[in-house]
């Protein structure tokens, strides 16, 4: 299955330093243009962003091994500009794709059927999770549309904090606001060079200067750390969306990864200093309030919001938020836990725990709230309102405040379904995330007990996954749109089909692909 563990750290770091070897000749630039020039045209391209997905052999035929583009994107950026033999850049760029390709073959992380994830044990889950994970990592980029950015931070950070960090830093979220929209005039799907004053020019300067060391990686100091796809401390790339050139040109890498890197820089100056439970607090009600938003934004109130029950041995619970309609109840429940870089680099244990807080949290929550409108027919909130079940559609959404890859997708939940239903996780009693090792077993049994209770209700066991959906806040962004109704919003979450591909856009093009396909000119 995950076949890293036969690797040493020695051996692994020398096959990235001889691709880093190649890739120098040919220079920062030229390859980052290629890289993203091959992915556009292996990929789909839709919603402002690359559609990376897993790709399979059609029956038990040949496909060629895929391109790493995740490892190939995190060896470039660490590269100066030029390269040092641009003259044999392309037999160069040969031998790096090469070199990587045989690399990923190694680590064996690329499936070549659709049925590899199929009769998942519970022995293998903990496996499983980090396979996919890392599989991301080595063949896809963090993304978003560029276009939402603005949207997305004016609802995460409101206005409440600009005059402190103003004081504090000398710009504040306003102004990173006001970069994202210079960067979404001047970015393209691929690489890009722009005179830094092509930004500068279009925010005060003195407030530009203040940002840039916020904002932009120096030439040669992205990734320095990167010397291997499992060190935790390598990919400091996805923290800064800009590689500031020694010439005082700016590199935009791609429109698409731009907008998590804004993200991400402005929380780590804002979250500097600040306690956990300030920051857990600030993501938690961050991932409510842009949940509420974009369903507001497409013209749909939830009939319940934070609602608190406590049906005494029926159960007690919170729905975060309800829709609902004559044929459809819509459970939301928001989770903003970030993707760890243990688990973008194959770090055991990590994908399990990231899972874990996520999806499946939210899932075993949700599930209870299903099961009690099943059995019981109602749920009796404590401010004595009440959600009628009505023999309605019910849909269970996950909405995560940043995109998980394969581990918030509602396949793989699907995949796993039953070995979660075996699975108890153990660990050594010093282990430093025991704590969260708890929690998992805490609804794993949550989550074996309701659907046990939910058969007993005469639900069959095959029907439970089926309901389940799950979104990145920008990814729901785009499954919104369009929508007219909860049948749509809840067909669109969970189609009766998929590729398993693992990419929530990338399912949602293709089958909006078939649906155009079948309709008559």
């Amino acid at each position: 299955m995950f076949r890293a563990d036969h690797l040493r750290a020695e051996s692994v770091e020398n096959i990235v330093g001889d691709i880093w070897k190649s890739l120098h000749r040919v220079g920062s630039l030229k390859a980052l243009a290629t890289i993203m020039r091959m992915a556009i045209k292996t990929q789909d391209y839709a919603y402002e962003q690359i559609l990376f997905g897993r790709k399979y052999a059609s029956g038990l035929g040949h496909r060629s091994p895929g391109l790493p583009v995740g490892l190939l994107y995190n060896i470039a950026v660490k590269l100066p500009a030029q390269g040092s033999n641009e003259r044999k850049a392309e037999s160069f760029w040969d031998k790096a794709v090469c070199l990587a390709r045989d690399f990923v073959a190694m680590l064996d992380i690329e499936p070549y059927s659709q049925f590899a994830f199929l009769n998942v044990d519970a022995r293998s889950l903990e496996d499983v999770l980090r396979w996919v994970a890392h599989y991301d990592h080595c063949f896809s980029l963090r993304q978003w549309h560029l276009s939402f950015t603005p949207q997305f931070l004016t609802g995460f950070f409101s206005d409440e904090f600009d005059t402190n960090m103003k004081h504090q830093l000398g710009w504040c979220v306003a102004d990173a606001v006001q970069l994202a929209d210079v960067l979404k005039t001047h970015a393209k799907p691929g690489t890009l060079v722009v005179p830094i004053q092509l930004l500068e020019n279009r925010l005060d300067q003195g407030v530009f200067k203040s940002m840039l060391p916020f904002f932009a990686h120096r030439e040669g100091e992205t990734n320095k750390k990167y010397r291997s796809p499992f060190g935790a401390e390598g990919p400091d790339v996805i923290f800064k969306p800009l590689i500031l050139l020694n010439d005082n040109n700016v590199v935009l890498p791609a429109a698409s990864v731009l907008g998590p890197a804004l993200f991400e820089a402005i929380f780590a100056a804002w979250a500097k200093g600040k306690a956990a439970n300030e920051i857990a607090n600030l993501r938690g009600l961050a991932a409510e309030r842009l949940t509420k938003n974009l369903f507001a934004t497409h013209g749909f109130q939830p009939s319940f919001e934070n609602a608190k029950y406590d049906m005494g041995d029926i159960g007690v619970g919170e729905c975060d938020f309800v829709f609902e309609d004559e044929e459809n109840i819509i459970l939301v429940e928001c989770k903003a836990k970030a993707l760890t870089r243990g688990a973008m680099t194959g770090i055991q244990g990590e994908a399990l725990l990231d899972f874990a807080g996520g999806l499946f949290a939210s899932q075993a929550q949700a599930l209870r709230h299903e099961r009690i409108l099943r059995s019981s027919g109602a749920i009796h909130f404590l401010d004595e309102t009440t959600l009628e079940f009505r023999d309605r559609r019910i849909t269970r959404l996950t909405v995560t405040l940043v995109d998980h890859g394969a581990l918030q997708d509602r396949t793989m939940l699907m995949n796993i379904y039953n070995a979660l239903l075996l699975a108890e996780v153990r660990c050594d009693s010093g282990y430093k995330k025991k704590k969260q090792i708890d929690e998992l077993n805490k609804n794993l049994r949550l989550f074996q007990q309701e659907t046990r209770l939910l058969e007993a209700a005469g639900q069959h066991i095959n029907a439970h996954p089926h309901n389940a959906a799950s979104a990145s806040i920008a990814q729901l962004d785009i499954l919104l749109e369009n929508v007219q109704s909860l049948t749509e919003v809840s067909s669109g979450l969970t189609p009766s089909l998929t590729h398993v591909t693992f990419n929530v856009l990338r399912e949602h093009f293709l089958y909006q692909q078939m649906l155009n396909h079948k309709q008559p000119s």
